[in-house]
């Protein structure tokens, strides 16, 4: 995978966060080359659930790809390893500060 954008999201956001970006980069492609195979173009961008069905597919097997590869090419150590929960504190009373 080479767009930054996608192995950036892939490394800080849950997999159906990713999905929501994929579907995008993935449409963008399909235009690109619908010259290549009309056919397939427009069954993908007239067929709801077919695009669904791949775009999914496609989506979560991209994640699953760009999470386990060895080392997020470019991206700076602290998104290297994401983490898989975080705590969220409840915010300070700040009604006694000046």
């Amino acid at each position: 995978m080479s767009d930054a954008g996608l192995r950036y999201s892939a490394a800080v956001n849950p997999s159906q966060k990713v999905e929501l970006v994929f579907k995008l980069l993935l449409e963008s492609l399909f235009v690109e080359r619908m010259d290549l195979n009309e056919e397939i173009f427009v069954r993908f961008m007239n067929d709801a659930p077919f695009q669904k069905v791949v775009t999914a597919w496609m989506a979560s097997e991209a994640y699953r790809r760009l999470r386990s590869s060895p080392a997020s090419e470019g991206l700076p150590e602290s998104v290297e390893r994401p983490l898989e929960e975080v705590e969220i504190l409840p915010p300070k009373d700040t009604s006694n500060t000046f």
